[in-house]
């Protein structure tokens, strides 16, 4: 019998949303699996999978909020905004104070314009932004209105910040990181990404891989880890 429903991952670091499914389709008896939402390679955290026919229901999942816990390194701007590009430009951040950081915070609150990063999934014409990145090919990207519905500075250790955002879905956390940067003037880079919530599923919820696999080695109640349609269905209130 074919499985219906969600699994919630706590992705690990330095593999693709992608690689999470190519790792559990071998394992399930299961046609379609689908995600709710990519996560960056260095980010970890909260993936929300869809299986069998509740992958139609992929598109309840977009006006969810999402909130994130993310850490910014000031002084250093890469290609990918994040720790696995390629530094770009440095520029003295010494002078950066947490009161700077906290003030800055403030004003992102309520819908903003935000750029796409080059190195994204985001199609154009048919091709992900980042296999033109990756060719040293410039696009036309057009700004996307995101809703922040809450930022706030958890830590400054320096030239570290740690920050906590509540955001509408689509909204991108390396270019969140940027428009941080251009308010304090300073380059900045994300280093550390976590998604702690998607709507009302959070990461204290989800299993690990290694857990599923060894899950799936037992025969009493070996899908226990999957979240049935209908209790799906309250969940995303349709």
């Amino acid at each position: 019998m074919e499985l219906s429903g969600a699994i919630l991952i706590d992705k690990p670091p330095l593999i693709t949303s992608y690689d999470v499914i190519r790792e559990l389709k071998p394992l399930l008896p299961v046609k379609k699996i689908g995600h709710t939402g990519t996560l960056d390679p260095i980010a970890t955290g909260l993936m929300i999978l869809l299986l069998g026919t509740a992958t139609r229901l992929a598109q309840y999942f977009l006006h969810l909020n999402k909130v994130y816990r993310f850490t910014v390194k000031l002084g250093e701007e890469t290609d990918t905004m994040d720790s696995e590009g390629t530094v770009t430009r440095t520029c003295d951040c010494s002078n950066v104070r947490a009161e700077d950081l906290t003030a800055a915070v403030q004003s992102f609150h309520g819908p903003m314009e935000q750029y796409p990063p080059v190195y994204s999934a985001i199609k154009y014409k048919g091709r992900p932004l980042y296999t033109y990145a990756r060719k040293g090919q410039t696009v036309e990207l057009h700004p996307r209105t995101v809703n922040i519905g809450r930022l706030s500075l958890d830590d400054f250790s320096p030239p570290y910040a740690l920050f906590t955002a509540e955001v509408s879905s689509g909204t991108y956390i390396r270019s969140l990181a940027k428009s941080i940067g251009d308010v304090i003037e300073c380059c900045v880079h994300v280093t550390a990404l976590r998604r702690l919530s998607v709507g009302e599923f959070h990461v204290e919820q989800a299993v690990q891989l290694q857990d599923i696999k060894q899950r799936l080695e037992c025969e009493d109640n070996k899908y226990s880890f999957l979240i049935d349609r209908e209790t799906l269905l309250t969940k995303i209130k349709i």
